[in-house]
This record gives C-alpha cells, sequence and structure tokens, in this order.
C-alpha cells in the first residue's frame, strides 16, 4: 500500500482504549479514497491508549497533543477514570503516569 499509495500504517497489537472510543472516532482522508475508510482516534483518546506503556515516544506524543492544544488536563483525567481505569492491570501505576503526564 505505502508504493502504490504513499500510504504507511503502523498496525498496533495491543492497546488499551477508553470505553466509548468508537463514538469520537474521526473520518479522513475521505475524499482522497472512495474504497477505503480510515478513522483517527480523538487526541484524548490517543493519549490514553499510550498511558500503559509510557514509552518516552508515548510522552513525547501526547507533550505534542498538549502543546497544540489538543489536550484538556480535565477531559483526559475524567475520560481516564470513568472509561479506562477499570481496566487496567496495576491502576495506581497508570494513576500516577497520568498525574505525571498532566503535571508535564
Amino acid at each position: 500500500m505505502h508504493r502504490k499509495h504513499k500510504v504507511f500504517l503502523d498496525c498496533v497489537t495491543v492497546a488499551n482504549y477508553p470505553d466509548d472510543y468508537q463514538t469520537r472516532l474521526t473520518p479522513i482522508f475521505e475524499e482522497q479514497w472512495q474504497c477505503l475508510r480510515l478513522f483517527a482516534l480523538e487526541a484524548h483518546d490517543i493519549a490514553l491508549s499510550k498511558l500503559e506503556r509510557n514509552y518516552e515516544r508515548d510522552r513525547d506524543d501526547v507533550q505534542r497533543l498538549a502543546a497544540a492544544g489538543r489536550i484538556d488536563p480535565k477531559v483526559l483525567r475524567d475520560r481516564y477514570e470513568k472509561e479506562l481505569r477499570v481496566y487496567m492491570v496495576i491502576p495506581e501505576r497508570e494513576d500516577l503516569t497520568l498525574d505525571l503526564w498532566i503535571e508535564s
């Protein structure tokens, strides 16, 4: 696909998403492709999907979203507590990670 259409996809095998992420998906490139539909996660859902892994590149991605004004700390915390925390293996660790992300 990348040679013919210049599209690069990065498959994620395991990730935790907030419960209602499907309702917030945004279609992308609608006008460019008629036989392919792509959807992007909303910015807060992107951030929360990276919370448990917490690699340096994940933190960088979240900081870029925040610097661009796409992350509201209140929405991030609320969505985490209502839609994601219950699925965390060690929720106290993710609580701390979220606190650190919001501070930075």
